[in-house]
């Protein structure tokens, strides 16, 4: 008998999207790239189910210092979480497969709509380490409210967990990111 899953998305959604291409990238030419990300939890009415909000941004400079492209996404996410689970199972569950669930989810979105912009511009999400992202923001105090479980970081609609990365370059490959 299969056992049942601990963890399962019910819905997701983007809430906003924002996708604005300025200067063609060269393919194999460098290119500076700000990421950054924020998250948020909620426990709903109901204790089985969360909310989990994820926003990613990456603003990309072209090797000449100009901007290339702006790149904003909000998502947004419904969880059901098994019975019987412990708070640190249920913010181990949340923060890390249910963000990377979201997180795969964004990349399915915005890859095909990307396609659509001028050729050379097809953006594929960067593969990320979310748990280092997760440990960042809680590190700087990201989990400070008594209305959620213990390790698990709160949120209404705004963004508790944040993470930038500096600046970094990198090489562009034709067709990708």
């Amino acid at each position: 008998m299969a056992s049942q899953p601990q963890i399962i998305m019910e819905t997701f959604g983007l809430r906003d999207l924002h996708i604005e291409w300025k200067e063609a990238l060269v393919p194999g030419t460098e290119q500076e790239s700000k990421l950054d990300f924020g998250f948020g939890l909620d426990q709903m009415q109901d204790p089985a189910i969360f909310r989990i909000g994820l926003t990613f941004s990456d603003i990309a400079r072209n090797s000449e210092g100009k901007e290339a492209y702006r790149i904003s996404a909000h998502i947004m996410g419904f969880f059901r979480l098994a019975p019987g689970l412990t708070d640190e199972e249920k913010g181990s569950l949340l923060l890390g497969n249910g963000l990377a669930m979201l997180y795969s989810s964004l990349r399915g979105a915005l890859l095909p709509i990307s396609g659509c912009f001028p050729p050379g511009f097809r953006y594929t999400l960067p593969t990320v380490n979310l748990q280092e992202i997760v440990q960042t923001a809680q590190v700087q105090g990201g989990s400070n409210s008594s209305k959620t479980t213990p390790g698990v970081l709160p949120a209404k609609d705004e963004e508790i967990g944040r993470k930038s990365r500096d600046p970094k370059k990198s090489t562009r490959r034709p067709g990708g990111r």
